[in-house]
């Protein structure tokens, strides 16, 4: 269980929210805290030097792909 204190105007925004979803308040903040947490996870693990590795490797391959299609192009 977690306790947020926050002020009259998001609370004013959190409590629109709600109703228009048909949510109670308490599970629109615990989907926005999870899809936060999950996003936060991604992030990290987009960090990952072997991740970081890989993609310059896909990216200079599509470069090279790109350049020699262009080449076909032009003839």
């Amino acid at each position: 269980m977690v306790t947020l204190t926050i002020d009259e105007a998001l609370d004013a925004e959190l409590e629109r929210v709600s109703t228009r979803k048909g949510r109670s308040k308490a599970d629109v903040v615990a989907d926005a805290l999870l899809q936060y947490v999950q996003a936060e996870e991604q992030r990290q693990a987009l960090l990952d030097p072997a991740i970081i590795a890989l993609y310059s490797q896909l990216v200079d391959e599509d470069v090279a792909l790109a350049e020699a299609g262009m080449d076909d192009y032009a003839r």
